[in-house]
């Protein structure tokens, strides 16, 4: 079977008005395609289950019997959804997977179609491959990886939590159990899973202290006696990560047990945001190319922008058709991201909202596709500074771009996309840039 970056993994998610695939039926499907370490296609659609959607169900989802009563029958988004499933060897994915796909399978054989397909659980691989204290729920593995939801329980944006989460569970599985390709991906999910402690020889010979760690984002990097790096590793919580690897040195594979027994010292670069976690940590492979890791596949072509083609089209009249039911916005949130779009402008201000601080917010200036600037302000802050950096950025242009590092941001900005304003900066006089900014920070 192919490589885990070469398959076609179709993340899926339903909501449905019950349990029982017999009784009760689908509302809402989403799927997201992952593909080459991206997201590749998004398709959803309401349902018309023609039952009643339980009360609790409709808190939960927020999808009411008036949202549905005018939505597409099932089988009118049959097209769309096979469309996702169209290449060789997909796989589909689902976070408890039996659930979804049986939900799929029995709404597909009612409406006099089959559906068949390798399944792969992320709930199962979270298991196998993170720490037990931590939640394996969509929510919780989202928050440990630093993954935004915009909408709890409504399909596309569960699916498209699930598909980053996928993405991280891949890396792990490469880097800590040498899992290459997608058979080995699909035995693996459901073998029982031994897991190993290295020496106590080796855990007292680094004598760490999780104290001289901070709580911070940043990598973890591994050195032998000769200083060289022997592995590195991202967290959004180093000195957690120190716990898990190094005091309770618990849950290890083999390979993380053999390659602490190897280390001399371990130290940290901390970051100052995700994007930052993201370039370092590909800078410090490729630097250091070190001998535990394997460096993930990069396409270097940035493009975040994916042409239509005639099954889109399908999932596209599809969601156009519930404009009435859901309004403009919905549509054009969900539209844009699989409609066909102008050359991606390199030159961008990014402004991120910060969920957890309302008063926050992170400025970052991307020129020629490569990070500029990045500073945590206040919102209330006096910009004088951004202006200048981006006034410096605008007259030292060379127009050279480092193609990893514009895929690395342009993965970034998708994940990022519904918590962030972008300004293009290329061709705009300094004042509208000025009044944009303020106006994105501000807000």
């Amino acid at each position: 079977m192919a490589s885990i970056w070469e398959t076609n993994f179709v993340v899926t998610d339903v909501e449905t008005t019950g349990s029982d695939p017999k009784l009760h039926r689908i509302t809402e499907i989403g799927c997201v395609t992952v593909r080459s370490g991206l997201i590749a296609e998004k398709y959803t659609t309401l349902a018309n289950p023609h039952q009643a959607i339980p009360e609790f169900i409709q808190k939960m989802t927020g999808i009411t019997d008036a949202m549905v009563r005018r939505a597409p029958e099932f089988v009118d988004a049959i097209p769309g959804i096979k469309a996702m499933f169209r290449k060789p060897d997909t796989i589909f994915v689902a976070h408890n997977s039996e659930f979804d796909y049986r939900f799929v399978k029995a709404s597909f054989e009612r409406a006099g179609y089959m559906f068949e397909c390798d399944k792969l659980c992320s709930l199962k691989l979270a298991r196998k491959l993170l720490p037990t204290d931590i939640k394996k729920n969509v929510g919780s593995l989202a928050n440990f990886f630093g993954i935004p939801i915009i909408s709890r329980h409504r399909a596309l944006d569960d699916a498209e939590a699930t598909a980053y989460i996928l993405l991280e569970l891949l890396n792990i599985a490469e880097n800590e159990y040498d899992i290459s390709t997608t058979a080995e991906l699909l035995d693996f999910q459901n073998r029982t899973q031994r897991t190993f402690k290295p020496k106590e020889e080796a855990l007292s010979k680094l004598a760490v202290s999780a104290d001289d760690f901070p709580y911070g984002q940043g990598l973890l990097i591994f050195r032998n006696a000769n200083d060289d790096v022997l592995f590195v590793s991202k967290s959004n919580n180093l000195r957690a990560s120190v716990v898990r690897m190094l005091v309770k040195a618990e849950n290890q594979s083999n390979k993380i047990s053999n390659m602490i027994s190897a280390t001399d010292s371990v130290d940290y670069l901390e970051c100052a945001s995700d994007l930052h976690l993201e370039l370092d940590y590909f800078r410090i492979l490729n630097e250091s190319s070190p001998s535990f890791n394997i460096i993930p596949p990069i396409n270097g072509t940035g493009d975040i922008a994916k042409s239509i083609d005639e099954p889109k089209l399908e999932a596209l009249k599809s969601i156009q058709n519930l404009e009435n039911l859901l309004g403009k916005d919905f549509i054009k949130k969900i539209t844009e991201s699989i409609s066909p779009k102008q050359e991606v402008c390199k030159d961008i201000a990014v402004v991120i909202n910060d969920d957890e601080h309302k008063y926050l917010c992170d400025v970052f200036l991307i020129s020629d596709g490569n990070l500029h600037f990045h500073k945590t302000i206040g919102k209330k802050a006096e910009l004088s500074e951004i202006h200048q950096q981006i006034d410096l950025m605008q007259k030292t242009q060379n127009g050279d771009t480092d193609a990893v590092e514009w895929e690395i941001i342009s993965k970034w900005l998708d994940k990022r996309r519904n918590q962030s304003t972008v300004i293009e900066l290329k061709g705009k006089d300094l004042q509208y840039i000025a009044k944009s900014l303020e106006k994105a920070i501000r807000s």
